[in-house]
């Protein structure tokens, strides 16, 4: 499934899937944070840290698992 907006924008933070992920599509970077507690689809339990320049998605041991610089 892909998801794009339909007003300009850089990031896109969603959550429900329950699986953690950074990737960037057509310029646009899409976080979502996972879930600690009920992960899903055989995915570690994540967390998203949102930064003035990036975004972080940890394993609940506090392991980087995906990192994106951002502007």
């Amino acid at each position: 499934m892909e998801i794009m907006p339909k007003e300009k924008v850089d990031i896109m933070i969603y959550g429900h899937f329950h699986t953690g992920f950074i990737v960037e599509r057509k310029g646009i970077v899409f976080a979502n944070p996972g879930s600690i507690s009920l992960p899903k689809n055989n995915t570690t339990n994540t967390y998203l840290i949102v930064e003035e320049e990036q975004l972080s998605l940890k394993d609940i041991n506090g392991c980087l698992i995906e990192n994106k610089k951002i502007n």
